[in-house]
């Protein structure tokens, strides 16, 4: 039932930490898919289940800690809330970017689960803290960086002995080989921290779900190894049978740095004759029919910065072009970044603008379904960043276009 006010509901479980114990491989993966899928339809309002989602939800409901790698846009969330819903207690989930964490929550709310919270912002942090040392939501998404903070992990220890943490989750399980060596150390000690202040009464830590679209066999084993996850048991690994994605046609474009302007103007423009579409309306915000689309940059300031970029490709659509990045790309700007960037993306996401300008900051994991090209402005740091983010393109599997726009 839905209130015009944010009521208090404490979660309470006490008991002990259920698990799937008379798993027998195929055989009882029919049975279940018939009794998950009832939940699915019910709660998610989908038919059935995608490539290895059911896998993965049975390793969560048997407590076997595990790395799962499903493409961009296989519904790799639906594993964690379904999971997390069926099993009794609270689920934590560490996310690397702020955007990742309001899309996620977003998405619940938009399935009437709105007992979830992000803890991304000091703006009334005690109290939110307090209620959830309460009980009082059902998913927290936070940094890896929070799992550090000596207060937090004081309400996680009050949360853990009055309720159960049935899951946690590391979405976009790859940034803790690529920035956990490198820029942000806490994802080295996430494995710690949750099987120390996540522990039940029991001293029994809650199994560990990581989620990655990408991850090359050395990333992978640094996953394994830094989340310590056991490299022996076949199980702990899921993966797809193919990364293929049929619906991406993929080119690459090189010029001379003189050039990339007009490459990139030439690209824009071409995009009406791929889709065979009039080239009139093609940048026009058309609700769910909009042909969306992302150009990657590689800074926020500068030639190749995000407001640059924005004013060539408003040259070419005639359209209003919204911009993001994590840091503020105005220079000597004392204006709300944290907010304006916020709205930017919340426009483009309700399809009133139909192309975002954006560096690397945002993307990571946003369902957005109607991202019909995604265009990199400079290359990109490396051959899994490229897929991943030209994977935020096709969700609903329709054609996709993904260039890359570079000079040697």
């Amino acid at each position: 039932t839905f209130l015009p006010v944010n009521s208090s509901a404490v979660n309470r479980f006490q008991g002990e930490r259920p698990s799937i114990h008379n798993f027998h491989g195929d055989e009882s993966l029919s049975l279940f898919d018939l009794n998950l899928t009832y939940f699915l339809k019910d709660i998610f309002r989908k038919s059935k289940f995608r490539d290895s989602q059911l896998t993965s939800i049975l390793n969560t409901l048997r407590q076997i800690d595990t790395v799962v790698l499903l493409p961009t846009g296989a519904g790799k969330s639906f594993i964690y809330q379904l999971s997390g819903l069926l099993m009794p207690g609270i689920t934590i989930v560490i996310d690397p970017i702020v955007s990742l964490m309001e899309d996620q929550v977003s998405g619940l709310q938009n399935y009437g689960i709105d007992k979830a919270i992000s803890l991304h912002s000091s703006k009334d942090l005690n109290l939110k803290l307090e209620r959830v040392s309460k009980g009082e939501f059902h998913f927290i998404f936070h940094a890896p960086e929070r799992l550090q903070s000596i207060s937090f992990r004081e309400k996680l220890m009050t949360l853990s002995q009055s309720t159960m943490i049935n899951l946690a989750v590391i979405d976009e399980a790859h940034c803790v080989s690529e920035w956990g060596h490198d820029f942000r150390p806490a994802y080295l000690n996430v494995s710690r921290n949750i099987r120390s202040f996540c522990a039940d009464r029991n001293r029994m830590p809650p199994p560990i779900l990581s989620l990655t679209g990408t991850a090359s066999r050395s990333v992978l084993r640094d996953v394994l190894i830094d989340l310590g996850i056991d490299q022996d048991n076949e199980e702990s690994v899921i993966r797809p049978e193919s990364f293929d994605r049929n619906e991406l046609n993929f080119y690459v474009a090189l010029c001379e740095p003189t050039y990339a302007e007009s490459l990139l103007k030439g690209a824009l423009d071409n995009l009406p004759e791929k889709f065979s579409i009039p080239s009139t309306n093609f940048f026009a915000p058309a609700q769910e029919n909009t042909f969306s689309g992302i150009v990657f940059v590689p800074h926020g300031r500068g030639n190749l910065g995000v407001n640059n970029t924005r004013d060539l490709v408003m040259d070419v659509t005639h359209e209003e072009c919204n911009i993001y990045s994590g840091t503020n790309p105005f220079k000597n700007s004392g204006g709300d970044w944290e907010s304006r960037k916020r709205l930017e993306v919340r426009e483009f996401k309700e399809n009133k603008i139909s192309t975002l300008v954006s560096t690397k900051a945002y993307g990571m994991g946003i369902d957005k379904p109607n991202i019909r090209y995604t265009i990199h402005y400079g290359i990109p740091s490396s051959i899994e960043s490229f897929y991943q983010e030209a994977g935020r393109a096709g969700r609903n599997r329709d054609i996709a276009h993904c260039g890359i726009i570079f000079s040697e």
